[in-house]
């Protein structure tokens, strides 16, 4: 009995901050959204959510899949320190190989992309989309790293990663949206950047 209360807690433990790990995230990708359209009008925020889309593709095409095998698979290796490692590094090496190949790409030739995919009447897009290209590898490391927490038995890292992703990106809003709505994709990219020094501290300890 004690030994089920044990593992009990422990469950709640972990899923209280899978939660609020959730709703951080969730707050850091419609924050900027929200303020897009109330300063912008929804035109504006149409733009930005088409660049936005585009500059996070790679990574949401590919992240997902990735996470989906490795993550039950470092889950059972967190005892297994050079195990849990050889799987993060090479799932994190595909992400980011992959996240950096399509900034690269989307960096270089905004305007051909859009084109391609939207067709000229979104041409506003391609300013947004140079800005976010890099939001997009920044996302593509994060998108790696994150999962190992929560594989290792760590939700709680996840969780402040997301707080702090939230603050920043409401002091970014706050102070870049007055550029108009490139300011608003510069704070989606330093909210990005903003965890990146802290997981990898976190890192060190798994």
């Amino acid at each position: 009995l004690s030994f089920s209360r044990q593992y009990l807690t422990e469950i709640m433990n972990y899923g209280k901050w899978v939660t609020l790990s959730g709703i951080g995230y969730w707050l850091s990708s419609e924050l900027d959204d929200f303020v897009a359209g109330k300063a912008f009008g929804m035109k504006t925020l149409g733009v930005y959510q088409a660049a936005y889309k585009i500059s996070t593709l790679p990574v949401t095409e590919i992240a997902g899949s990735v996470n989906q095998v490795s993550f039950p698979v470092m889950s059972k290796l967190k005892g297994d320190r050079l195990g849990f490692r050889k799987i993060f590094m090479g799932s994190i090496g595909l992400i980011g190989g992959i996240g950096v190949i399509g900034g690269i790409i989307l960096w270089m030739w905004p305007r051909e992309v859009v084109l391609i995919l939207l067709g000229d009447q979104w041409m506003e897009a391609v300013p947004l989309i140079r800005i976010l290209a890099v939001f997009g590898v920044v996302r593509s490391v994060e998108s790696g790293i994150q999962p190992v927490f929560l594989a290792s038995g760590r939700p709680k890292v996840a969780t402040i990663g997301n707080l702090i992703k939230v603050g920043t990106l409401v002091l970014g809003l706050w102070v870049l949206t007055p550029m108009g709505v490139e300011g608003i994709a510069w704070a989606a990219l330093l909210s990005g950047v903003s965890i990146i020094p802290y997981y990898l501290w976190k890192f060190r300890e798994i």
